[in-house]
């Protein structure tokens, strides 16, 4: 199995659940992944509604600069 078909079985059916309580109770949040190289998948929920910290903000900016 690779790392992206272990990532689309296991672990993205997670996020979603993941990410929906985050949504539903407003926390922050950040996650990364490293598939391959040339593949990555980043979650973030670091708008204004979630209040979140600054050190989560400047790792989205490392994560993902513009």
């Amino acid at each position: 199995m690779t790392k992206e078909e272990a990532y689309d079985k296991e672990i993205a059916p997670l996020m979603t659940r993941i990410i929906a309580v985050c949504q539903a109770n407003k926390i922050a949040a950040l996650c990364d992944f490293a598939l391959d190289d040339d593949l990555k998948c980043t979650t973030s929920l670091l708008t204004d509604e979630y209040d979140p910290p600054d050190s989560m903000l400047a790792a989205l900016r490392h994560l993902k600069p513009r």
